[in-house]
């Protein structure tokens, strides 16, 4: 049975970091994302704009210790952290979409000002996608607090709102269900078997934006489908479209993303300029919170999972909370 505590004021949440962060002279704006549709299970999604150059410590950003645990519950995971000198290609990252300013200086993010719309759908949609897909599988799946699962099936759902799937009927369909399993979150108990259920209608889903991905790859890039897909020892990639529990399987033709991004600036067709250019961008944002020492917080991760250095003592974190996870 499903029940979690929805006693979350989110206001104080927000007042309470907010505090925190407007100390800091290198915060530049505070935006959010979203509305809180489903208090317990909503959490809040910030944007924060930093002056990489006016940040000594990047320690005010973390929920330790210090913060209370309404804090801690309302934001489930960081802020996305973006350096004010890359702001001119935040439109290459987000489909517009309404949001609210809490700090500063207000960037207009209304205003789509990407150099290729087309690309940035797709680009984000596969980022999503791939990510979606790996954890609906049932090792990582079963990791996932009953919350965070059906916070992936709303993550899912939002699909809708991405120009390129918007030819997938069942979308609408799915984006009801979960709306109604979302709402009634706060006063209703979920069986196993109802979650179950929303699981196998969410890998339907997923395999539809595959489909839509893969014709899109075939129409989009067809002159660079003969190019060799370079092997992956956490994806296999087929001719076919298949969903499988033990690994994580990706039709042949999206291997050509890490192709694309990783691409020459001077060999890249100067249609596909747009990916390297993208990954750059991702590079120069991951870089600077190395540098002022965070290991989280980026953009987007383009589908590619090793942004960041993994110590042995990170290592050891993420067995820990497996084991957490495993027997809680």
């Amino acid at each position: 049975m499903v029940k979690e505590n929805q006693n979350i004021d989110y206001n104080a949440a927000r007042n309470e970091y907010l505090e925190r962060l407007a100390k800091n002279p290198g915060v530049v704006s505070v935006i959010e994302f979203g509305k809180i549709k489903a208090p317990g299970l909503s959490d809040i999604d910030w944007l924060i704009i930093i002056d990489d150059k006016k940040i000594q410590d990047s320690s005010f950003i973390f929920l330790n210790n210090e913060v209370s645990q309404n804090t801690k519950k309302a934001f489930q995971h960081r802020p996305i952290i973006f350096p004010k000198k890359l702001m001119n290609n935040i439109s290459e990252f987000i489909i517009p979409t309404k949001y609210k300013l809490h700090y500063g200086e207000d960037f207009n993010l209304l205003k789509d000002e990407s150099i290729n719309p087309y690309f940035r759908n797709i680009t984000v949609g596969y980022e999503f996608f791939k990510r979606q897909k790996s954890l609906l599988r049932i090792p990582n799946y079963q990791k996932l607090t009953k919350k965070k699962q059906i916070s992936l099936f709303v993550s899912i759902a939002n699909h809708r709102h991405n120009s390129v799937f918007s030819n997938i009927q069942e979308i609408v369909n799915y984006k009801n269900e979960i709306e109604f399993l979302r709402n009634d979150f706060p006063t209703r108990i979920f069986t196993e078997k109802q979650l179950s259920n929303v699981r196998s209608f969410s890998i339907k889903i997923i395999s539809l934006i595959e489909q839509c991905l893969d014709i899109e790859m075939k129409r989009k890039f067809h002159n660079l489908l003969n190019l060799k897909i370079k092997k992956n020892k956490n994806v296999d990639y087929l001719e076919h479209i298949v969903f499988k529990n033990r690994k994580t399987t990706l039709a042949k033709s999206l291997g050509l993303f890490p192709i694309l991004y990783k691409m020459d600036n001077n060999n890249c067709p100067k249609e596909f300029n747009y990916f390297p250019l993208k990954y750059s961008i991702v590079k120069q944002n991951r870089d600077i919170l190395l540098q002022i020492g965070l290991k989280d917080g980026l953009i987007g991760d383009l589908g590619f999972y090793n942004w960041f250095p993994v110590t042995i003592k990170d290592r050891l974190y993420k067995i820990k909370m497996n084991l957490k996870t495993n027997f809680s």
